[in-house]
């Protein structure tokens, strides 16, 4: 009968973790391992944490790579290769997603599978209040807004010899229309007309309309008489 061994895939250490590693493993902080190998603290740092954009380029990186891993007593061949592999993966798909490439892949929860689901039916709610609110406020505003109230004579600063001037326009239906406060009906189209003494000099009509609950329209006209 053939028996089978079970067998533990692990992934190779990164670069850097293999740096780290073996300076604690000699006991030495980044700024000893600097003063050792004559390199600056900064570019061995670049190295361990695999941020080689803080690198001054490829010939000076695999250099200081080279006498790290030597004063390291690590294979500066088997290092280097790793680190032109690094790169590579690093300039192809950038340095978050190089970072994840390492990791191993996280269990997907349920949980996790949900979340668009969620955010489809937050935002539907959020929508539907927001169409909901905006319904209500154009609704409150035409019953609050004054009706438009229309008036077609007398015009602006008018001048006359009469002592009588027709005061006509529009209003729309159901709005309660006064001429200088005195109540005046409009017909079924909204049409109304008054009559309106004058005395001799400047005369101020003023036309108000108003709805339930709403403001109310108010016009001004100014009319002069004179002698003929």
């Amino acid at each position: 009968m053939v028996s089978f061994r079970r067998k533990e895939i692990s992934s190779q250490p990164r670069l850097g973790e293999r740096l780290v590693s073996k300076r604690s493993e000699i006991g030495q902080s980044l700024q000893e391992a600097a003063r050792g190998c004559g390199i600056q603290a900064g570019y061995l740092k670049a190295l361990e944490t695999g941020d080689y954009d803080s690198l001054p380029g490829e010939v000076y990186a695999k250099s200081f790579l080279k006498n790290y891993a030597q004063y390291l007593s690590l294979n500066p061949h088997v290092l280097v290769a790793q680190y032109c592999n690094e790169r590579t993966i690093y300039q192809n798909i950038g340095k978050a997603a190089a970072e994840k490439y390492h990791h191993p892949v996280a269990k997907i929860s349920r949980a996790h599978l949900l979340v668009m689901p969620k955010i489809f039916r937050s935002f539907a709610i959020i929508l539907l209040a927001a169409i909901v609110v905006t319904y209500l406020g154009l609704k409150v505003q035409a019953i609050i807004a004054p009706p438009r109230l229309q008036l077609l004579t007398p015009a602006t600063d008018f001048v006359t010899s009469e002592s009588v001037v027709t005061v006509s326009g529009s209003v729309p239906s159901g709005a309660i229309l006064t001429v200088n406060g005195q109540q005046v009906v409009a017909d079924e189209q909204g049409y109304f007309s008054e009559d309106v003494d004058l005395k001799f000099g400047i005369n101020t009509i003023e036309v108000r309309a108003k709805k339930k609950h709403s403001q109310e329209a108010i016009i001004t006209r100014q009319v002069v008489v004179v002698d003929e």
